[in-house]
């Protein structure tokens, strides 16, 4: 939870918007002009314009990527891909990497 100049200053391509009325909105390519928090929020295939004024703002949430999480991922992809290469080209350098008589 954070102010949304603290927040924009980051730059995220998005923002949840939770008003002092308790609702919440998700806000593409936002900005603060003046007085306003402007972005674009996506209703359905379109997207509309929307100023909000910043007194109405009662905080803005900036999802951050997880580096663990991501890391892990990467890793566990991967290493099987990794060993399945490395096996594949130690196969063929054996000459066992083709058919024909006498090859199964």
């Amino acid at each position: 939870m954070e102010s949304p100049g603290i927040a924009l200053a980051q730059q995220p391509a998005q923002v949840r918007v939770v008003l002092d009325t308790g609702s919440r909105m998700v806000l593409y390519a936002p900005s603060v002009v003046g007085e306003e928090l402007i972005g674009y929020r996506r209703q359905g295939d379109e997207a509309s314009r929307v100023a909000i004024p910043m007194h109405s703002v009662r905080y803005v949430e900036v999802q951050q990527a997880d580096t663990g999480r991501t890391a892990t991922k990467v890793f566990w992809i991967a290493v099987p891909v990794a060993v399945l290469v490395l096996g594949a080209i130690a196969l063929m350098s054996r000459g066992g990497g083709g058919f024909g008589p006498g090859r199964f």
